[in-house]
């Protein structure tokens, strides 16, 4: 089974001259913990996780002594975003890309074809597929 098969393909992006706060009610509206930071052409430039809002939040609320959701206005995506993100092509064998997430320690993978952006394989996609294969 490759990854195009279990990936989430219509994918929420933001580019990387948006701030935290935008990422953070993205994150929240569709429910999602991972967000692909792309440029105008669709090309992947880094991913930005829930777990970055949270440490952007503490060092913003700290910084400018607002509220967390105010703080956030002033935190540049870029500068939280991870920049050196593992990707995977949408012919990755699905085992192949779990494996890589595990060994990783990662919720998620990106999936690229020609340097463009495609889909978003997470751990939600894996326990997907699982349960439809559970007897």
């Amino acid at each position: 089974m490759k990854i195009r098969e279990i990936m989430t393909a219509n994918v929420f992006t933001l580019s990387s001259d948006r701030h935290a706060d935008l990422a953070e009610d993205v994150m929240n509206w569709q429910r999602i913990r991972h967000i692909p930071i792309v440029n105008g052409a669709e090309m992947l430039v880094g991913l930005v996780t829930h777990r970055d809002i949270l440490s952007a939040t503490i060092r913003a609320v700290q910084q400018y002594d607002e509220t967390s959701r105010e703080s956030l206005r002033h935190v540049p995506i870029e500068s939280i975003m991870q920049k050196k993100v593992i990707t995977v092509a949408p012919d990755t064998d699905v085992r192949e890309a779990a494996s890589m997430m595990i060994d990783k320690k990662i919720g998620c993978l990106p999936v690229v074809q020609n340097d463009k952006l495609v889909g978003i394989v997470t751990e939600a996609d894996f326990l997907k597929l699982a349960w439809e294969v559970l007897p």
